[in-house]
C-alpha cells in the first residue's frame, strides 16, 4: 500500500548541521521535525552511531506510538546494522544520508568491529524496541512482584477490553438500580433508560483512563464551584451599577422625556432597585431559592428595546446574559451531587472491570501504562535499575504522548542521584534522551494524547537542547508553497490569528531544484453551498464523488509523477491508477465516492480502519455456521442459500417456501422444511434443483463433522467443498474478500486456542461484534504491486506518502457536541441539571467543558488536515461545498483564497479551470459542477485478471501474506502431521484443494472416511460383538443422511464386520480402560515459543497387560506416501498419551479397507520427536506471517 519514499534534492546546510549534532549526543534534545523531514532516518542514524561507540543494544530503548511504526523502525535498523555485517561494494546513497561514518569507498559503512556488529545482529530482535506498551509490559513481566501483579498476565486486545467494559457498564447500571441506588436510578430516568446511561458511562470511562487519571482522581474534578460567586457577583453589581448611575443622570439631566415615558422609567427604576438590592442578598448555592429569584429579576427587565434609551440598549442586554449565566451557576450547583452519583458508577465500574482483569490475569493498554509509572514511582530499586540498564532513550512520536507516558519517559532517563516522586523534564540525566516529533502532526487526541506535552518541552528545554528539521525532502515546490501559505505564514481563524500555537511554527524550506517547473501542483474543486443544490449536502457529495471519479480518470496517464531509482536518480513518468489516494477525515460517508468509482470501472482498494466483521463474505460464513450449529432460524438458512456458497435465486426461494396442499391451495412453509424435504423438482429450473440437492449434501455432511473439526478446519472444509473463494476471486475486490476470509480463518483459530472450542461459543463472539459499531480493520492485502486507488482515513495514511493525493469533503464541520453529560480534562465531569420532569437546563460547567471540547477538537482537525496535504509529494487535490465556518477545512482556504473563489463561482462564469497565484503558490480552480466528462473507462476487469494470474495463484499469494512474528501456534495434529512430512505439498492445499483437478476424487474420499468414523464413533462395542443385524442396521442410518451409494454402504458393511470379528476388537473389550475419541490439547515450548496441538484419538485403550495403545482408524489402503503422513500423526498422539497419563503407549495405524492391516510403529524417542515438531511448528509459524 505504502509507496516508498525518497528524498528529494540535496540535503539543506541547516538540517546537515542539526544531524551533525544530533549524531554527537552531547546532551538532552527535542527535535521538532516537520512533515518529509527524514526525523525516522535520524534516529536510525543515531542509534547506529550509538552501537558503533560501542553501546550494546540492550541499553538503548527506542520508543514509539504505533506497532507498525515500531516495526519500521526495528527493520530499519536492523537492515543498517546488516550492512555493516555483511559490507556491500554498492554505493548507498550520499545525498543526505546519516548511517553513519564511511570508509574504504564512497558509501560503504564503516566497520567499528565485525564482532560488535555480529553481536548487534544476534540482539537485534530482543532489542528494547518498541511501542509504549510493549516497553511496559517488558518492564513488569521482569519485576511482577514489585509490581503487584503476575508474570504470566495476558495483555487484552482492543475488542476484548471493550466487550468487557460494555458487559461490566451494563450489569453495574442494573444491579445498582436494583439495588435501591438513588443515583443509578436518577440517571436511568434522566436518559431515558439503562442502554441510552451506558454509553455515556462508557465514553466517559474511557476517556478518563486514556489520559492517565485513576478513578480516585475524578472526584477531585467536581466543579460545581467552578466559578468563584463572589467575583463574579462582583462584576455583575458593577455592571447593574452602571446601569443604576444611568437611570440616575436620566432623570436628574432631563433624559428622559415625556409623561408616558416617564411613568414607565419610574416604574422601571423602581423595580430596578429591588433587582439591585436582590443581587446583593443572593446566594447562588441556595439553588432552588436562588433559581427562582434570578426568573424573578429576569421577568422584570424589558421584554423588548422599545422605549428604552439608546444608551441602555446595550446594558440592559447584557445585564440579561449576566443574569442568565448566574442561573448556569446555580445550575451547576444543583447537579453536583448527580455528578457524584455518576462518578461512583464510573468507580464502580472500574471496580468490577479490574475484578474481571484479575480474575483472568489479564491487563488492557493503560493498565500498562499506569502500572508501569506507578511502579517506577514507588519503587526506587526498580527505577534505579533501569536508569542504569538505559544508556540511552529515544522517542519518536512525542506529539502523540500523554502525561504518564512522558512520565515514564523522565523516570526512566532521570538522574541517578535524584528520585522524585513526580518526574520532571529539569532533572534528567546529562546526554540520555532524545525526542522527536512535530506539533502539527499530533492527531490522536481521541486517544489521550496532549500536544501539551511536547509543548511544554520546547518549552522548558534550554534553547541549545532544541534542534528543527525543516526541509521537506518528501513534497515538490508547488505543495511546500502552499503548505506554508495555508498552515505556518498565513492569519486566519483561532484565539491569536494563527491557525497552529505560535510553539509549532516552523517553515518547510526546500533546496533550488524545481521538479515541475511553474505548473500548478496544488488543485481546488469548488462546489457551492449545499442548500444550493437540490438534496442538500449528500447531493453535493454525489456530485463532489462523480467529479472526483471523472478527474481520476483525466489524471491517470496524462500527469506527470516523479519516481526515485537508486541508479538512474529521479525521474518523470505518467500517472497510474496505484499512484492515487483519496484521505478521509471519516470514512462515514465513503460510499458515495465508491460508488462513484465502481461507475466509471475505477478500480480501488478501500483501507477500512473498521467494517471486519460486517464484510458480506464474513457475514457468509456467519451463516453457514449459525444453521450448521443451530438449524432453528430460516434467515441463517436463506442467507446461505442466497449467497455465493449456494447461489439460488429468490424465485427459487419462494419455491421452496410454498406447497401445495390436499385441496390443491398453495400453502406457506419453512425454507428449511422445503429445503430439506422437498423431492419433486419438476417446476424448478434444472440448474436451481442440482444446487438444492448439492447444498443440502454439504450441510448434511457439515452437520455430522462440526464436532470432529475445529472451527478453522470446518470454515476450511466448507469452502473447500463449495469452492467459496473461487467464486469470489474474480468478483469487484475479489482478493480483499479473500483476505478477509483468511482473516477470519485466524480469528477462529485464536478464538479457539483461548479455550473456546464451541461453533456456537464463536458465532455469539460473532455476533456481538457485528452488533457494535465497526472496529476491526478489513484484512491487509498486499496492494502496492497493483494499480489501484487507495481510500483511507488521514489516520491511517500517517506515516505514508503518495504520489498524487486527493483531499476530499472538506466542507464537512465538526459534529456538535449535545451530550448531556461530557468529561474535559480540565474541567472534570460536567453535566446539564435534569429536573423532575426531564426538563433540562444548561449549566455554567457544562458549556464551559463544551467549549474546551470544540477548541481542542477544532486545533486537532486542523492539524488533521496539516498531515493529509503533506501526504502529498506530486500533486495535491482538494474538494467540499463551500463553507464559511473556520472549523472546517473549507472555510480555512476560503479566508486564505479571499475573493478569488467568489468570483470562479459566480453565475455566469463559466469557466471550468482557472489558475491562480497567491501567497506566492499556483493553485489550479476546477468547477465541481462542470467537470469534463471525459471518455470512460475500459469495461472492468478483475485485478486477477489485469496482473495476468490465475485465480488460485491470486489465493495463494492472499494467505501467504505475512502478518507479525508468531510466538505462539495452535494447530491441529492431522494438519502438522502433513507439514512434518510434506511442507511444500501441504501449503495451502485447505484452500486450493478446490482448483485442483482431482478435487473431485479428493472430496469423495474424505465423505466416505467421514462416513466410516461416524461409524465407529456412535458403534456400541458389546452390541456389535453380538448381533450383526445392529451393526447393518447403524450403518444403513447413517447412510440415509449423506450422500453415499449403496455398494459403497455393503462395502463398508463388510470391513466393519470383518473388525467386529479382529483380535483388536476382542482386545478392546476385555480392556481395563477405553477412551472413545480421546481429545487432547498438548504444549510444547522452547525459547519463548510454544506450539499447541490438539485432535481427537480415535481410540485409546488401556489392555489387560497394563500397557497404553493408541489406535487411529484410516478408511484406505496400505498404500501410497500418505503412510508417512499417518506414522507422524500417530506419533503426535502417542506423545500427547505419554503428556497425559505419565506413561508411553504402543501405537498404530489400523487401514481398514478391504479388509484389516495393522501398521505398528516402531519405538521411538518421544522427547526428540517433541523437538522435531516444535521446530516444524517454527517452520509453520514463519509461514504464517
Amino acid at each position: 500500500m505504502q509507496i516508498h519514499p525518497f528524498k528529494r534534492g540535496r540535503m539543506m546546510p541547516e538540517d546537515a548541521k542539526t544531524l551533525e549534532t544530533l549524531l554527537k549526543f552531547e546532551r538532552n534534545y527535542a527535535v521538532s521535525a516537520g512533515a518529509g523531514s527524514g526525523k525516522t532516518s535520524a534516529l536510525v542514524g543515531l542509534y547506529i552511531k550509538l552501537v558503533e561507540e560501542g553501546i550494546s543494544l540492550k541499553k538503548i530503548v527506542a520508543i514509539t506510538f504505533t506497532e507498525k511504526a515500531a516495526g519500521e523502525l526495528k527493520e530499519r535498523i536492523e537492515k543498517e546494522i546488516g550492512l555493516r555485517v555483511m559490507p556491500a561494494p554498492a554505493v548507498l546513497p550520499s545525498n543526505g544520508s546519516i548511517g553513519g561514518s564511511k570508509q574504504g569507498g564512497e558509501g560503504s559503512p564503516r566497520l567499528a568491529g565485525s564482532g560488535v556488529w555480529l553481536k548487534a545482529m544476534q540482539d537485534i530482535s530482543s532489542a528494547p524496541i518498541g511501542t509504549f506498551h510493549t516497553i511496559c509490559a517488558r518492564m513488569l513481566r521482569e519485576n511482577a512482584v514489585e509490581a503487584g501483579i503476575t508474570p504470566d498476565f495476558r495483555i487484552m486486545d482492543e475488542n476484548e477490553s471493550l466487550m468487557a467494559l460494555q458487559d461490566v457498564v451494563r450489569k453495574t447500571i442494573i444491579n445498582s438500580a436494583k439495588e435501591g441506588s438513588s443515583g443509578a436510578r436518577y440517571w436511568i430516568k434522566s436518559m431515558g433508560n439503562s442502554r441510552r446511561l451506558a454509553d455515556p458511562i462508557l465514553k466517559i470511562y474511557q476517556n478518563i483512563r486514556n489520559h492517565g487519571l485513576e478513578m480516585h482522581d475524578v472526584g477531585g474534578l467536581i466543579r460545581g464551584e467552578i466559578f468563584l460567586k463572589d467575583a463574579f457577583l462582583r462584576n455583575i453589581l458593577n455592571l447593574f451599577d452602571c446601569i443604576d448611575n444611568k437611570l440616575q443622570n436620566g432623570f436628574e439631566n432631563g433624559g428622559v422625556t415625556g409623561e408616558k415615558t416617564r411613568k414607565y422609567f419610574e416604574a422601571f427604576f423602581d423595580t430596578w432597585q429591588k433587582i439591585n438590592n436582590g443581587l446583593r442578598l443572593l446566594d447562588v448555592s441556595m439553588h432552588e431559592e436562588a433559581k427562582e429569584i434570578i426568573d424573578r429579576l429576569i421577568s422584570r427587565l424589558p421584554k423588548s428595546s422599545r422605549g428604552v434609551p439608546d444608551s441602555l440598549k446595550k446594558d440592559i442586554y447584557s445585564a440579561k446574559n449576566v443574569l442568565n449565566g448566574l442561573k448556569e451557576i446555580t445550575a451547576s450547583y444543583r447537579t453536583v451531587p448527580h455528578i457524584r452519583d455518576f462518578v461512583d458508577l464510573l468507580k464502580l465500574v472500574d471496580l468490577r472491570y479490574s475484578e474481571i482483569k484479575d480474575k483472568n490475569s489479564s491487563l488492557d493498554f493503560q493498565d500498562l501504562l499506569n502500572l508501569a509509572r506507578k511502579m517506577l514511582t514507588s519503587s526506587r530499586d526498580v527505577r534505579g535499575y533501569y536508569k542504569k540498564a538505559f544508556k540511552k532513550i529515544l522517542v519518536d512520536e512525542f506529539q502523540d504522548t500523554n502525561g504518564v507516558q512522558a512520565s515514564i519517559v523522565y523516570l526512566m532517563a532521570e538522574k541517578d542521584d535524584i528520585s522524585m516522586d513526580t518526574p520532571s523534564i529539569n532533572s534528567l540525566a546529562d546526554s540520555k534522551l532524545v525526542i522527536v516529533g512535530d506539533m502539527k502532526q499530533s492527531i490522536y487526541g481521541f486517544r489521550g494524547a496532549d500536544v501539551k506535552v511536547f509543548g511544554g518541552v520546547i518549552k522548558n528545554f534550554d534553547r541549545s537542547s532544541i534542534l528543527y528539521l525543516e526541509n521537506n525532502r518528501r513534497s515538490c515546490r508547488g505543495i511546500v508553497s502552499f503548505v506554508n501559505a495555508l498552515f505556518i505564514d498565513r492569519k486566519g481563524c483561532g484565539h491569536d490569528g494563527i491557525i497552529f500555537s505560535r510553539n509549532a511554527m516552523q517553515r518547510h524550506t526546500r533546496d533550488e531544484d524545481n521538479d515541475f517547473g511553474e505548473d500548478a501542483r496544488v488543485e481546488f474543486i469548488l462546489f457551492g453551498k449545499g442548500k444550493s443544490v437540490s438534496g442538500g449536502a449528500e447531493a453535493v457529495r454525489k456530485m463532489e464523488s462523480d467529479a472526483i471519479a471523472k478527474r481520476v480518470l483525466q489524471i491517470v496517464g496524462s500527469l506527470d509523477v516523479v519516481e526515485y531509482n537508486h541508479h538512474l536518480g529521479m525521474k518523470k513518468r505518467k500517472a497510474g491508477f496505484g499512484d492515487i489516494a483519496l484521505l478521509f477525515r471519516t470514512l462515514n460517508d465513503v460510499g458515495i465516492y465508491e460508488d462513484a468509482l465502481r461507475r466509471l470501472n475505477i478500480p480501488y482498494y478501500i483501507v477500512r480502519g473498521s467494517g471486519f466483521y460486517h464484510c458480506q463474505e464474513v457475514l457468509d460464513i456467519y451463516n453457514v455456521l449459525q444453521h450448521i450449529e443451530r438449524g432453528d432460524s430460516d434467515i441463517y438458512l436463506a442467507g446461505v442459500l442466497r449467497s455465493p456458497f449456494v447461489g439460488l435465486m429468490d424465485e427459487t426461494l419462494y419455491r421452496l417456501v410454498r406447497r401445495l396442499n390436499e385441496s390443491g391451495k398453495i400453502i406457506c412453509r419453512k425454507i428449511s422444511e422445503g429445503f430439506y424435504n422437498e423431492k419433486d423438482f419438476r417446476d424448478y429450473p434444472e440448474e436451481e434443483a442440482e444446487n438444492i440437492i448439492r447444498a443440502r449434501e454439504w450441510l448434511i455432511k457439515w452437520k455430522s463433522v462440526k464436532d470432529r473439526l475445529t472451527i478453522a478446519e470446518l470454515i476450511e472444509t466448507i469452502l473447500a467443498d463449495t469452492g467459496y473463494l473461487a467464486g469470489i476471486i474474480s468478483t469487484f475486490q475479489g482478493e480483499q474478500k479473500v483476505a478477509n476470509v483468511k482473516k477470519l480463518i485466524e480469528a477462529a483459530r485464536r478464538f479457539e486456542s483461548e479455550g473456546n472450542a464451541t461453533i456456537r461459543d464463536f458465532t455469539y463472539h460473532l455476533k456481538k461484534l457485528f452488533d457494535e459499531p465497526p472496529r476491526e480493520a478489513e484484512a491487509q492485502i498486499t496492494t502496492e504491486k497493483m494499480d489501484v486507488v487507495k481510500i483511507m482515513t488521514v489516520h491511517q495514511a500517517k506515516g505514508l506518502e503518495f504520489p498524487i493525493v486527493f483531499v476530499p469533503d472538506i466542507g464537512r464541520g465538526l459534529p456538535a457536541i449535545k451530550d448531556r453529560i461530557v468529561f474535559s480534562p480540565c474541567l472534570g465531569v460536567a453535566a446539564k441539571y435534569i429536573n423532575e420532569d426531564g426538563a433540562d437546563e444548561e449549566t455554567s460547567v457544562l458549556r464551559s467543558a463544551r467549549e474546551d471540547i470544540k477548541e481542542m477538537e477544532m486545533n486537532e482537525s486542523m492539524r488533521i488536515f496539516y498531515v493529509a496535504c503533506t501526504r502529498a509529494r506530486d500533486y495535491l487535490i482538494l474538494s467540499g461545498e463551500s463553507s464559511k465556518k473556520c472549523e472546517n477545512w473549507r472555510g480555512v482556504l476560503d479566508a486564505m483564497l479571499d475573493n478569488e473563489v467568489n468570483d470562479f463561482l459566480k453565475d455566469g462564469v463559466l469557466d471550468a479551470v482557472r489558475v491562480i497565484n497567491t501567497n506566492g503558490s499556483n493553485i489550479k480552480l476546477l468547477r465541481g459542477d462542470i467537470l469534463a466528462d471525459e471518455n470512460r473507462a475500459p469495461e472492468a476487469v478483475p485485478d486477477i485478471i489485469r496482473h495476468g494470474k490465475m485465480p488460485h495463484d491470486v489465493i495463494k499469494d492472499i494467505f501467504d501474506f505475512n502478518p507479525p512474528l508468531v510466538r505462539e501456534l495452535v494447530i491441529p495434529a492431522t494438519e502438522l502431521a502433513e507439514f512434518m512430512t510434506f511442507p511444500e505439498k501441504f501449503k495451502m492445499s485447505a484452500v486450493t484443494d478446490s482448483m485442483d483437478a482431482e478435487f473431485s476424487r479428493r472430496e469423495r474420499a474424505r465423505d466416505i472416511g467421514t462416513f466410516f468414523h461416524l461409524i465407529m464413533e456412535r458403534l456400541d462395542y458389546h452390541l456389535a460383538g453380538k448381533d450383526a443385524g445392529y451393526v447393518t442396521f447403524l450403518i444403513n442410518d447413517i447412510a440415509g443422511g449423506m450422500r453415499i451409494s449403496d455398494r459403497e454402504t455393503n462395502d463398508i458393511t463388510v470391513d466393519v464386520l470383518r473388525y467386529i470379528e479382529s483380535k483388536t476388537f476382542r482386545e478392546v473389550l476385555d480392556a481395563r480402560e477405553v477412551y472413545r475419541e480421546f481429545p487432547f490439547f498438548m504444549p510444547v515450548r522452547e525459547n519463548g515459543f510454544t506450539l499447541y496441538v490438539k485432535g481427537v484419538v480415535d481410540l485409546l485403550y488401556l489392555a489387560k497387560n497394563g500397557i497404553w495403545k493408541v489406535i487411529d482408524y484410516k478408511y484406505a489402503s496400505q498404500e501410497g506416501e500418505e503412510t508417512a503422513v499417518y506414522e507422524n500423526q500417530i506419533k503426535i498422539y502417542s506423545a500427547a498419551v505419554s503428556d497425559s497419563f505419565g506413561s508411553d503407549a504402543e501405537s498404530a495405524i489400523l487401514f481398514m479397507k478391504g479388509g484389516q492391516r495393522m501398521f505398528k510403529t516402531e519405538r521411538f524417542d518421544i522427547e526428540s520427536f517433541k523437538k522435531h515438531m516444535l521446530e516444524t511448528g517454527k517452520v509453520f509459524a514463519g509461514q504464517l506471517r
